[in-house]
């Protein structure tokens, strides 16, 4: 049992360490608009971050650019190396992570604050994108 608690806790921060920088390189995009020309991607992850909760998708991102859907994406992964829906995402799973963190929430009640549209695909997509259940998750940062 003491084993497995401490792969556990060595889990668990190499996770965080892992969103730690999966952060830093999110939020490097948010200084670099000058680099990438007009500020367009810039704009593209600001929306991301500021509205991940809602309903949304790449048409929405994109409109928030003034570019067309197909153009959009194809200047984004360019700059970015991951596609609009990708980043959507991400920042949906690294709230996630924060919540499950830091707060008592359920986990039907994250999925829902996440933008997850439901619990059985929010704990599908996480158990894929970050190899656990999001109970485990929690179980592991409390350690």
């Amino acid at each position: 049992m003491e084993h497995d608690e401490a792969a556990g806790r060595d889990y668990a921060f190499l996770l965080m360490r892992e969103l730690m920088l999966e952060i830093v390189a999110f939020d490097g995009f948010l200084s670099a608009g000058k680099e990438m020309g007009d500020g367009r991607i810039e704009n593209a992850m600001r929306f991301i971050r500021d509205n991940y909760s809602s309903n949304i998708g790449v048409s929405d991102i994109a409109a928030s650019c003034g570019l067309h859907q197909v153009r959009f994406r194809e200047i984004f992964r360019e700059k970015t190396g991951f596609s609009p829906s990708e980043a959507l995402l991400r920042q949906r799973l690294r709230e996630a992570c924060r919540m499950l963190s830091f707060t008592d929430k359920k986990v039907r009640q994250i999925a829902e604050v996440c933008g997850f549209g439901s619990e059985f695909y929010f704990c599908s997509v996480f158990k894929r994108k970050l190899g656990c259940r999001p109970t485990e998750y929690r179980e592991r940062s409390a350690s």
